[in-house]
């Protein structure tokens, strides 16, 4: 699939409920193209992101430098 680049919601729009819907959204065009697993990256310090992604059910599974790397079977 490649990587989607990276996107975040504007701090005027957040809590709403709009980065999880985003999250799931990817969820569904990988399902659609055939892909079992999403691998997630994010910088370990954006604590937001990280627990974003955990609550949506992503399991980190690396660490490296700032990086951390979650993934979810879909």
């Amino acid at each position: 699939m490649g990587s989607a680049g990276c996107r975040s919601v504007k701090k005027e729009f957040r809590g709403q409920g709009i980065a999880r819907m985003m999250v799931r959204k990817l969820e569904d065009h990988a399902k659609e193209a055939g892909y079992k697993k999403v691998v997630l990256e994010t910088n370990i310090a954006w604590d937001s992101a990280v627990n974003l992604y955990k609550s949506c059910g992503y399991k980190e599974f690396k660490m490296e430098a700032e990086m951390i790397h979650l993934s979810k079977e879909i």
